[in-house]
């Protein structure tokens, strides 16, 4: 099996400088004349360059070797097999979970299961399907911003 080539990470410029930037992680091109990562000074940390690219065997591979596939529901499950299940970022909490469940019985495994797993108590989770009404109905939920009456405080302003 081929692996993927390590790349260093391509910070925003003057990252961990004089000036704290908040997306560290994210690229942005330097255009401006004076810029030290535009010259390529060595301190200024690597530039993205065509050397860096994967071979097209490894390219949109996951991690483990296996190709990622992305799923908004059960019926789509039923075309794969030899691929990893990626459930996409629209798909609500009850439909992550009927695809969890699916693709457990299935063989497949799920590179975000966290999302589907995610503030569900471990009977539903266990369970596969319940409403959110029924899982919900043993806590009490209180707002944020309720003020008792009568204290002489004004709603949202403390003392």
């Amino acid at each position: 099996m081929i692996k993927k080539k390590n790349k260093p990470k391509f910070c925003v410029m003057n990252t961990g400088l004089r000036i704290k930037v908040r997306n560290r992680d994210r690229w942005r091109k330097p255009r401006a004349d004076s810029n030290k990562k535009k010259m390529k000074y060595r301190f200024a940390g690597k530039s993205p360059r065509i050397g860096y690219k994967n071979l097209p065997e490894v390219r949109g591979l996951h991690p483990c070797g296996l190709p990622e596939a992305l799923v908004a529901n059960v019926a789509e499950l039923s075309t794969l097999s030899g691929c990893i299940v990626r459930i996409r970022s629209a798909v609500s909490r009850r439909k992550a979970l009927e695809i969890v469940k699916a693709a457990k019985a299935k063989g497949l495994k799920i590179a975000n299961p966290r999302k589907a797993l995610e503030n569900a108590p471990s009977a539903v989770a266990s369970e596969g399907l319940k409403s959110t009404e029924t899982a919900k109905s043993g806590g009490t939920i209180k707002s944020a911003g309720a003020v008792k009456s009568g204290e002489g405080v004004k709603a949202g302003v403390s003392k």
